[in-house]
């Protein structure tokens, strides 16, 4: 039996086509020992589902409350243990995804289940499949490096919801499905990446990611609120049982600024192989930039983030933005030579707060 979590706020007649369009993906499946916790986030537009059917429950949030507390109330009233969030906007691919992902679920109910994705694009005036989204195999690591490997839609157990306290509503600009597995992984709940498309997501101008990006350019604070959030792991202090498996996250120095990301280095070359740069240039958002000669993957996190670059990849960062995005050759940032020297011991086992949520009013006949 699966619960799944779908969070909708409605606002156009498109997005109540989306929310269709989700649900009869859900119904297609072969798989039908499920539930659809539909959670109106207090929408302006009355929600009409095209073909009803008893496994939906409809409740309806007394305010608006995002995402986060809508995925926390829609767990909280949940009937089964295994929980699927899915946006409404989002779509499940062909009609055997959802049992392959449950048997494998089954098999170890402490894990994660996530898989890759396929984007949708509105291209020539209609919505088109396009491009796949191949997701990296789980490390604790590539989660605290908060570029996300897993989507919100990923599968897992009701205990890891409680011991991860559930959606953290403090970042309501986005990112809290990244901090929830950060904090699924503190208390031992690891992802497993199925090599398969799991989710077809859409990606469209009013998206919260892109509004995190590109709108209202907040994902640095986002990513710093969920630095200050873990600050234990990052300093190198596991909890007992952790997905770190007792290898601490490696910071290069001490992280104090609260609007610019850490120095990231390149701890494998020689000094006489790599110079510090900075980004001086005037995206907001997070970006990648591949070395052209090492094929190294480098994240630029934002005006004032330095990395270390490989001495023979200089010349794109010196072209980038015609020669004004990148100082080369800055100072060494504050404390990123000094060694690290992760905690000595073990923290104890991790449990965060128990989830928060919201009031709710109750539509559907069948709700408990």
């Amino acid at each position: 039996m699966i619960s799944i979590l779908m969070p909708c706020y409605i606002d156009s007649t498109d997005r109540l086509g989306w929310l269709n369009e989700a649900i009869e993906s859900v119904k297609s499946q072969f798989f039908e020992d499920w539930e659809l916790i539909l959670m109106d986030d207090a929408s302006p537009v009355t929600i009409q589902i095209g073909n009803p059917d008893e496994r939906i429950r409809t409740f309806r949030m007394v305010r608006r409350s995002g995402p986060s507390l809508c995925r926390n109330t829609a767990a909280r009233v949940a009937r089964y243990d295994c929980l699927l969030p899915l946006d409404a906007d989002d779509l499940l691919p062909g009609p055997d995804i959802l049992g392959l992902m449950h048997t494998t679920w089954r098999r170890d109910p402490t894990k994660i289940i996530y898989g890759n994705i396929r984007r949708m694009m509105f291209i020539e005036n209609r919505w088109q499949v396009d491009k796949e989204i191949d997701f990296p195999d789980y490390t604790f690591q590539k989660c605290l490096d908060l570029n996300g490997i897993m989507t919100v839609s990923s599968m897992h157990s009701m205990d890891c919801h409680l011991k991860a306290g559930g959606w953290k509503p403090e970042l309501e600009a986005g990112l809290e499905d990244v901090e929830y597995f950060i904090s699924a992984g503190k208390a031992g709940f690891c992802g497993q990446h199925l090599h398969e498309t799991v989710l077809i997501y859409r990606k469209h101008e009013n998206s919260r990611s892109s509004q995190l990006r590109t709108g209202n350019r907040r994902e640095t604070e986002m990513r710093n609120v969920i630095r200050e959030m873990h600050k234990d792991v990052y300093e190198g202090r596991f909890p007992m049982g952790c997905c770190g498996g007792g290898k601490p996250y490696v910071p290069p120095g001490a992280f104090t600024q609260n609007s610019v990301a850490m120095p990231t280095t390149l701890d494998k070359f020689p000094t006489d192989q790599k110079v510090w740069v900075e980004y001086k240039g005037q995206r907001e958002a997070a970006f990648g930039m591949v070395g052209q000669f090492t094929k190294i993957s480098y994240t630029v996190d934002g005006p004032g983030h330095k990395i270390e670059v490989h001495v023979n990849d200089l010349p794109m960062f010196r072209r980038s933005g015609r020669g004004l995005d990148f100082l080369i050759g800055v100072g060494t940032p504050n404390g990123a030579v000094k060694p690290f020297e992760p905690a000595r011991g073990q923290e104890p086992e991790f449990r965060a707060a128990e989830p928060q949520v919201a009031q709710i009013e109750r539509l559907d006949a069948i709700a408990a």
